[in-house]
This record gives C-alpha cells, sequence and structure tokens, in this order.
C-alpha cells in the first residue's frame, strides 16, 4: 500500500546539495548557438509573460496607423497594430527580435499581461486553441507538418524588399489564439496544466540541444521539476529560503562564561539571558523583533476544505526537523521551546520597540549576507537552514504550450538561451541600457528617469544571469549561490496529499476536520494565557492528555501514524507519515 500511495505524489526531492547554484561559465563562448546545423525555416512564435504593474502593457487595436519616425528620422505612415503603445517597451521587443532573427530566424510576439490578468487571458487562449484544433479535426482539416515539427502555416522560407530595397526573411503572421511559451508560477498550477496536457514534455530536449541547461541549473534540480519522470516546464533560478539565525553577543558570552557552540536556540540559552537580565542593565536581553516562534518544527496542518497544508499554523501533528514525527505537544524539544518564549515574554526580557540599547541575543530570519553583516559584534549560529519548498521551487518556471504547433526544439532555444546569455537575460529583465537603465562605476544597476520598462527580476529567467536589482547587495548573487548551496529539502516537497486522498476511497476524511478544530481550540487557549506558570502548567496538561487515548474525542485514533492492518480506514496522518519515512526525513522508530 505504501508504494501505491507514494506512486500518486510527485517525486521531487533528492535534489540538493547542488540545488540551483547557478554557477555556470560566464563568457558568451558558453551560450553559442544551440541549434543544430540542419536547415530551418522562419518561425513566429508567442512568449506570454508577467510585466510589473508600473509598466504600461497597452497595444494599439488592429487598423491603428500613424506617423512614425524610422532610424534616419524619416517620417511616414505605418500600421503599428499589435504594437505597444509605450515606445520603449515596443523596443525592448524589437531590440530581443532582432537577437533572435539573427540567431534562430524565430520572431517572438511577445505578450505582457499584469499579474491579475495574466492566468486568466493565457488560460483562455489556451483553451480557445484547444478548441479550434479539434474543430478543425472535426472537420478533416488537419494541419500538415513540415520536417521541422513546425506547421506550414507557421514557416514560411520567403523573402520580401524592406524600404531600402534590401532583401529580409519573411515571418509568418500568427495564427488565432497561438499560444507557444508562456511563464507559470505555483506548484498547484504546474501541476493542474500538466495533468490538463497543456504543456509538453522537454526531457528530449534536455538531452539534446538544451542540454546546456546543465550547466546553468543543477540536473538534480531539473530531475525535480518533472512529475511521475516527465519534466513539463523549466525552473528558472532563484535564492532559495532563508536562514535563521542565533545571535549572541560575544563580550557577554566571553563574560559569563557561557560556550556559544552549546547555545543553539532561545530554549538552551535561557541561563545567559537571566544573567543579562539580572546583572546588564545596559543590556535589553533580547531584541525586540527577535523571531518569537518555536524553530525547526514544521506542523502538518490541513484545511478541512482544501486538503492543503500550512506548515507554519499551528497543529498537534507535526514533526521538529532533529527528530522523529510526533504529536508536538508531547515532543520535549518543542515544549521547551514554547515554554522559553513565554518565560521572556512574560519576565521582560524582550526590548522596548524604541530601545537604544544594545540586545544580548536574537532569532532572525534572512539571507547569507546576515552572517557578515552580525559576525564583528555577536557569534552567528545557524538554527536552521534555506529549504526548497513547493511554493519557491515551482514559483518561476517557463513552459510550452502542449498545442503549439512548433517543434519543442525551437521553443527551447528560446529559454535555453535565455537562462544562459548575460545580455539577452538583462535586456528582457530591464531593457536597453542607457534607455532604460545605467550601470554605475561599481557596477550597480539604476533605473533612468524616464524608464517606462518594469520586469520582475524572479520572472524573467535565471536571476543569476542578470545584474543584481536596483538597490540589491552587489554581492547578492554570490552569496545566494552559498546559500542555495547549503540549503535543505522542506519534508512536504513534492507532497501533495489532496491529490492521494482524492485517489483513495478508504481514507478517513473526517480526521482532518477533528484535529484542526482541536488544534486550533489549543492554540486559542495558549493565546489567551498571561502568566509564565499557567502557560507551564497547561503544556504539561497538553502533552499528558494526548500522549495516551483521549476518551472523549478518541483523538488518539485520529494521529497514530502507523496502521496495525493493511484493510483498516487509512487516517490522513498515516499518508503523511509514510511520506516522511519513505523519503528518510524520519525513521521508523517511534
Amino acid at each position: 500500500m505504501k508504494k501505491r500511495i507514494i506512486s500518486l505524489i510527485l517525486c521531487a526531492v533528492m535534489v540538493l546539495p547542488l540545488l540551483l547554484t547557478g554557477c555556470a561559465k560566464s563568457s558568451d563562448d558558453t551560450a553559442s548557438d544551440i541549434s543544430t546545423t540542419a536547415p530551418r525555416t522562419t518561425l513566429t512564435l508567442t512568449m506570454y509573460m508577467i510585466a510589473d504593474d508600473r509598466m504600461n502593457v497597452e497595444r494599439y487595436p488592429q487598423g491603428t496607423k500613424m506617423m512614425v519616425k524610422d532610424e534616419m528620422g524619416e517620417e511616414s505612415e505605418q500600421d503599428v497594430s499589435g504594437k505597444y503603445v509605450s515606445s520603449q517597451v515596443q523596443a525592448v521587443v524589437d531590440a530581443i527580435n532582432k537577437i533572435l532573427k539573427s540567431k534562430y530566424k524565430t520572431q517572438l510576439d511577445i505578450r505582457f499581461y499584469h499579474e491579475k490578468d495574466y492566468y486568466e487571458k493565457l488560460e483562455a487562449e489556451i483553451k480557445a486553441m484547444k478548441a479550434d484544433q479539434e474543430a478543425a479535426e472535426n472537420e478533416g482539416n488537419n494541419t500538415p507538418s513540415n520536417d521541422n515539427g513546425e506547421s506550414e502555416s507557421q514557416t514560411e522560407e520567403e523573402t520580401v524588399l524592406n524600404k531600402y530595397g534590401l532583401p529580409e526573411y519573411k515571418y509568418p503572421t500568427l495564427a488565432d489564439h497561438q499560444v507557444d511559451i508562456f511563464f507559470i508560477g505555483g506548484f498547484d498550477r504546474y501541476n493542474e496544466y500538466a495533468s490538463n496536457e497543456w504543456l509538453k514534455a522537454l526531457d528530449e530536449e534536455l538531452k539534446a540541444g538544451s542540454k546546456k541547461l546543465d550547466d546553468y541549473i543543477s540536473r538534480q534540480f531539473l530531475v525535480a521539476a518533472g512529475i511521475s519522470g516527465t519534466t513539463y516546464a523549466i525552473p528558472n533560478n532563484n535564492i532559495i529560503g532563508e536562514y535563521t539565525y542565533l545571535l549572541l553577543d560575544k563580550e557577554l558570552i566571553k563574560k559569563y562564561n557561557y560556550s556559544a557552540t552549546d547555545i543553539t536556540s532561545l530554549a538552551d540559552a535561557k541561563d545567559f539571558l537571566n544573567d543579562v537580565k539580572n546583572y546588564e542593565s545596559g543590556y535589553d536581553p533580547l531584541a525586540y523583533d527577535s523571531y518569537k516562534d518555536p524553530t525547526l518544527v514544521h506542523y502538518w496542518s490541513l484545511d478541512s476544505e482544501t486538503l492543503k497544508n500550512d506548515p507554519n499554523q499551528f497543529s498537534l501533528i507535526g514533526c521538529t526537523y532533529t527528530s522523529n514525527y510526533s504529536y508536538n505537544v508531547d515532543r520535549p524539544a518543542y515544549r521547551n521551546q514554547l515554554l522559553a518564549l513565554k518565560y521572556y515574554e512574560c519576565n521582560g526580557f524582550y526590548a522596548a520597540e524604541n530601545s537604544d540599547k544594545p540586545f544580548a541575543a536574537a532569532v532572525v530570519k534572512g539571507g547569507a549576507e546576515l552572517k557578515d553583516k552580525y559576525a564583528d559584534k555577536y557569534y552567528v549560529n545557524v538554527v536552521d537552514y534555506p529549504r526548497a519548498t513547493n511554493e519557491e521551487l515551482y514559483n518561476s518556471m517557463f513552459g510550452l504550450c502542449g498545442y503549439s504547433l512548433a517543434s519543442a526544439s525551437r521553443g527551447m532555444e528560446v529559454i535555453t538561451y535565455l537562462n544562459t546569455n548575460k545580455d539577452f537575460r538583462n535586456l528582457l529583465q530591464y531593457g536597453i541600457e542607457n534607455v532604460n537603465y545605467t550601470i554605475d562605476e561599481k557596477g550597480a544597476l539604476h533605473r533612468t528617469d524616464t524608464n517606462e520598462y518594469f520586469m520582475d527580476i524572479a520572472k524573467t529567467g535565471n536571476v543569476f544571469m542578470a545584474y543584481p536589482e536596483e538597490g540589491m547587495n552587489l554581492d547578492a548573487w554570490t552569496y545566494g549561490k552559498k546559500q542555495n548551496l547549503e540549503a535543505k529539502i522542506d519534508c512536504t516537497l513534492g507532497f501533495r496529499f489532496y491529490e492521494a486522498a482524492s485517489e483513495l476511497s478508504n481514507i478517513d476524511l473526517a480526521a482532518v476536520k477533528l484535529i484542526a478544530e482541536e488544534s486550533a481550540k489549543i492554540a486559542a487557549e495558549l493565546a489567551a494565557i498571561k502568566d509564565y506558570d499557567t502557560y507551564a502548567q497547561k503544556i504539561e496538561e497538553y502533552a499528558t492528555t494526548y500522549k495516551t487515548t483521549n476518551k472523549k474525542l478518541n483523538l488518539q485514533k485520529y494521529t497514530t501514524a502507523k496502521r496495525e492492518a493493511e484493510g483498516e480506514p487509512m487516517m490522513p496522518v498515516t499518508i503523511y507519515y509514510e511520506w516522511l519515512e519513505s523519503n528518510k526525513f524520519i525513521s521508523n522508530e517511534q
């Protein structure tokens, strides 16, 4: 049964430690022509992108003509149908196409939308494209394909004379509702699109013309992007997660003869912080904005309607990252953190919001750069490393539409070039240098005062191939690569409980609601307690109550991870437990 359950779930683990480093060759030579030497025809593709809300994405309607100046300053009436109203946005699109036409004989119709409209527009076009193809098939008008895999209506090997009398290639006009390359963000949406057959399989291209992506995106990560062993989209490298650091004042640790290496959480720091509070009036024991929740804890908090998990919402069920699956309230390491945090809160350890005193300790979250920021004054202990989650790893990808008549190789050329060539990457992200942005003598990027082109760096390709965003540390990518190398896997990466539950007939879903209700009740009771002694008594009561069978609710029945018999009704937590066990996040001991 375990194998059957796991086979229902996306296989997306074993992707670290080489996750998302983006450490590839930096010269343009490494992003040389991906295409083969076989003859090719001209091709027009669409590319759907999410633009920043600051960017004007309006396009001129069909039939619009206006006076336009050319490169020589000569003005003439031209058809501007479909072009962007912002001349700067259109100039970026033209610059992109100048490169792609020269390199691949490919022209892009880039369709920018604001995020609030993007998926509605994209999905409507995909559905209409599918309907058009089905209608054509029903009428017996199947579109023929040539040797390169493109339909005859998509490829033309013709030349025309431009206004200077010089020959240039003619590119095919777009079909109605044509969708070829598009951005996709989100674990659930990616799985939905793949399930709908809206995405092409890309594995053959990753072995052939686009194999150089291995130099820029780790093979393990590309494997993690697969669904049942098939890759349907290319992930965009980004910085994964954040560290949790414990800061300990070096002078005070030495003065009171403590060992910083022995203090790995605020629960361990109680004696040290008591000394600071009692004898160091010039210090605040804890920073005002110190993180105030337990660390190294993963809650299994299912929504009873959507069956989706929020790992940060309190639940009776869960695990600490350093121990087996358990009831959280029954795990000493977890209870000790709750008690310590409440002790500090009730006894005035946290600084006032406007305090100008130095602090003796703090738990802070952030990137790898924080270690250098605090290293002079504080010991910086890593409490938890960045964790690769579904939300982060699947939040920025490019795919090819499953109904596109173009061969996958032509679309993948564009995606691969975007992920491997710095100049092309920066053009799509920032626009044209000295028009949309400048680079100062230190290498920092600044957008011009007249800039009209705005994109989100996380939605336009491999971040490590682009200039750091305006205002970012120039060493951001150096720290980011280090951070990704040290990142760990979140224990539910690739886990889709709601899919497993929908496939199993003998699962007891009533348990989901019951556990959620009991967890919410406990959380509310704990939050209402204002004194430490009462709080400690209540924590002990919970640990005792839920360690044994709760006769009133028979809660033990719903929270026992292992089944005693193969055929008995399966509790939701059993699926979770078997996922953790099969992927070696926990041992099989209890």
